[in-house]
């Protein structure tokens, strides 16, 4: 048993000198609480190793022949929240600055880890209680409000459905009514054009009627007039004739 405690005092010794041999930043008189084994979570898994003392929160990582050192102060810590990897296995934690997120992973108590973080960060607890005072209020309004929309809505919800009933029913009678009145005058239009198309032909028989009674009229007319001018016209041909004869006879009468 005092073999493990001297290991174990050894190994923290150790610890707590390649923590400061590290992170230059971090004063010499602070003392390391306690490192865990991680990766931090980027494009590709750093694997390394987390440091957690009073006041910083640090992660230093080799992959590569590359160094990969991050060092947060605890006072400017704003979030510490428990995540998943791959959406199902909660092994990672989240670490948030003003200016910055990390996310680290493969823990192998995550819970542990997320606690100690927590003891550390006391003004996270602080803004919490207050946050936590806020939201409640916050929450209250935001319920009143809530509860004064639903009966409101619930109050005229149902006058609003009977009025759009109401509507719609009267848009129907007068589409409806539209359709029946739009029916008979089209009934209506057919049978005048039906009774203006026989007008049309009668008229057009009546027309043809009176012109060949007129034509037939005027052919009267002209061969009464014909009839009584044809006398003259044969008894002037006539006398042409006798005159004729008579020339004749005279002149050859005085040729012989």
């Amino acid at each position: 048993l005092q073999i493990g405690k001297t290991l174990c005092k050894y190994c923290c010794t150790f610890t707590n000198a390649q923590y400061h041999k590290l992170f230059k930043e971090v004063s010499k008189d602070e003392l390391l609480k306690q490192s865990y084994t991680c990766a931090l979570q980027k494009d590709i898994l750093y694997q390394g190793k987390m440091f957690v003392s009073d006041n910083w929160i640090c992660f230093h990582s080799k992959v590569f022949g590359r160094d990969t050192k991050i060092a947060i102060p605890v006072i400017s810590v704003t979030l510490i929240k428990k995540t998943k990897t791959a959406i199902l296995v909660p092994n990672a934690l989240v670490i948030a600055t003003t200016s910055e997120r990390h996310v680290f992973v493969s823990f192998l108590s995550r819970d542990t880890t997320y606690k100690l973080l927590k003891s550390i960060c006391i003004h996270l607890d602080v803004s919490a209680d207050f946050s936590g005072d806020f939201s409640d209020l916050d929450g209250v309004v935001h319920q009143r409000r809530q509860d004064m929309m639903e009966s409101s809505s619930s109050g005229s919800q149902t006058p609003d459905y009977d009025k759009m009933a109401g509507v719609c029913s009267i848009l129907l009678s007068v589409l409806v009514l539209s359709s029946c009145y739009m029916a008979f005058k089209i009934v209506a239009l057919e049978q005048r054009l039906n009774s203006l198309v026989s007008m049309g032909e009668y008229v057009r028989n009546e027309s043809q009627d009176d012109f060949n009674a007129e034509i037939y009229g005027e052919l009267s007319t002209n061969l009464f007039k014909l009839e009584k001018v044809c006398p003259v016209v044969i008894m002037n041909s006539h006398c042409f004739n006798t005159q004729r004869h008579v020339s004749a006879v005279t002149f050859f009468f005085f040729s012989v």
